[in-house]
């Protein structure tokens, strides 16, 4: 695998301060060329990081997904990138990465991509193949990293250092809008708007349901349940409740799902 360059991260910074203009202040942007996962560097600092402090990896050796699962980055392939937020005292954070997934979409569809929709509680799909994922996290109290990574370049002509099976899952901004009009220091840029913007929201209404749940790619469908220990749940997806829950209707009645413990699957 090629080294990514400093200078390529030094670059990439320069770009994305002049895409952000007055706001670049607000985030005290870095970019590494590479690091283990976003994610973790910030956590490893973050008793001394500022509200809105943003970290960019060109390239990441240990992404990770929910579940421990892998993330997959190479440069100009993805974008992968971390902001830490401190959310005023008492913000309950059930529900914060549907938000968050709702303010991704809404950021994405502004630079024209269509037919967004959200699979809970993290993934960004087109046509049932994921574009994009989210990863929250809070290390300690008062202190939250939002981890996001984007496909960039389509899957099939990107970095052969990609699994086939996540080739064949995924699509890329790239197939949904101009690589031309919207580089990537640019969508960077309208997604850090827009996710502001949520986070302001989210400390005065918390997760707004209705706002997710019209993007939601399995609403009133039958799906499957994958458990951890990879028991299986059945039943028919409601929605969610406030906290962020996955309203599950089963012959039991209806089970409320909670992100951590799950994955989800049209049955």
């Amino acid at each position: 695998m090629d080294l990514v360059s400093t200078d390529a991260a030094e670059d990439f910074l320069l770009r994305l301060n002049a895409a952000l203009g007055d706001a670049a202040g607000d985030f005290q942007p870095q970019v590494l060329a590479e690091c283990d996962s976003s994610n973790a560097w910030l956590a490893r600092r973050a008793n001394y990081l500022p509200d809105g402090a943003l970290l960019v990896a060109l390239r990441q050796t240990a992404g990770r997904g929910r579940m421990g699962r892998s993330w997959f980055s190479a440069e100009n392939d993805s974008l992968t990138f971390s902001f830490f937020w401190r959310p005023p005292p008492a913000t309950q954070l059930s529900g914060l990465s549907l938000a968050v997934g709702v303010a991704l979409v809404d950021a994405l569809e502004s630079l024209g991509a269509r037919e967004l929709v959200l699979k809970w509680p993290n993934d960004v799909l087109w046509q049932d193949k994921k574009i994009a994922g989210i990863l929250v996290e809070a290390p300690a109290v008062g202190k939250v990293i939002i981890g996001i990574g984007i496909n960039l370049r389509s899957p099939k002509a990107a970095s052969s250092n990609f699994p086939e099976e996540i080739k064949e899952k995924s699509i890329a901004l790239d197939n949904l809008i101009s690589p031309a009009s919207y580089p990537p220091e640019k969508v960077l840029a309208v997604i850090l708007a827009n996710l502001r913007l949520a986070l302001k929201n989210f400390t005065q209404l918390g997760l707004v349901v209705e706002n997710w749940q019209k993007k939601c790619t399995h609403l009133d469908q039958r799906v499957s349940i994958i458990q951890q220990d990879g028991s299986l749940q059945n039943g028919i997806c409601r929605g969610i409740n406030s906290n962020g829950a996955l309203l599950l209707e089963t012959a039991q009645g209806i089970q409320h799902i909670l992100s951590g413990d799950v994955s989800l699957r049209t049955s």
